[in-house]
């Protein structure tokens, strides 16, 4: 299935089946060794295009997409800005999601002029994760397991991992703009960020991104195999 890497170039690379990806620090282009990876869905249907013309609840904000070079080098980013202020605004889609159960959620984020975004597992209103765009920081974290990690041109990507406490049900589960590092409300009028990238999946961690463009897709297991003279030339 669909599957991704980082280059030595900071760049994010898409790559369909038997692709051996070799990895790479996006800050100091050192190379990882081959990534190998389980098996993960990326939920949203759309990864890049976060409007509402495809399905996301755009509450407070307007989506305008293609509108600035992507960590992959092409031009599919969407620009989120804030149309009433002083109130939730955010980009999201609704999931079923289940007691007991990890979900990791993340995207790439750049500043235009809001300092922060925030990550929305929607179980509670308090259970929201901050990320300062401007500097690369992690704010308040309300229970998530968050990192933040910087890209080429500007780019961060944020992560937020939580398992579910509450009972089986819809959730709310997106991406929302602010001035603080605690406050989801703190915005105004015209703050927008640029996003790109937007991942859920079901595990205890974040994997590597997964493009979706009309439906969920799933990159299957990585498998390794060293065999013959490969094997027996170092072993």
């Amino acid at each position: 299935g669909p599957a991704s890497f980082t280059d030595e170039f900071g760049k994010v690379v898409l790559v369909g089946d038997n692709a051996p990806r070799f990895d790479h620090d996006p800050t100091t282009r050192e190379s990882k060794g081959l990534l190998i990876e389980q098996t993960r869905t990326n939920l949203y249907t759309y990864s890049s295009n976060l409007s509402s013309d495809v399905g996301w609840g755009n509450t407070r904000i307007t989506v305008t997409v293609n509108t600035t070079t992507t960590p992959d080098k092409t031009n599919n980013a969407s620009t989120l800005t804030v149309n009433s202020g002083g109130n939730y605004a955010y980009a999201y889609v609704n999931f079923t999601t289940n007691n007991g159960t990890s979900y990791a959620l993340s995207g790439w984020f750049k500043y235009i002029n809001c300092q922060y975004v925030w990550l929305l597992g929607g179980e509670a209103s308090d259970v929201f994760a901050y990320f300062d765009i401007q500097n690369g920081t992690i704010g308040t974290t309300n229970g998530y397991d968050c990192t933040i990690t910087a890209y080429p041109d500007g780019w961060y990507r944020c992560t937020a991992t939580r398992t579910k406490s509450g009972s089986t049900g819809s959730e709310q589960i997106g991406f929302g703009l602010t001035r603080s590092n605690n406050n989801p409300t703190n915005n105004q009028v015209g703050d927008a960020v640029y996003a790109w990238g937007a991942q859920q999946e079901v595990g205890p961690f974040p994997t590597s991104y997964i493009p979706t463009n009309g439906s969920t897709a799933t990159r299957g297991s990585d498998l390794t195999i060293i065999g013959g003279e490969e094997f027996s030339e170092f072993y």
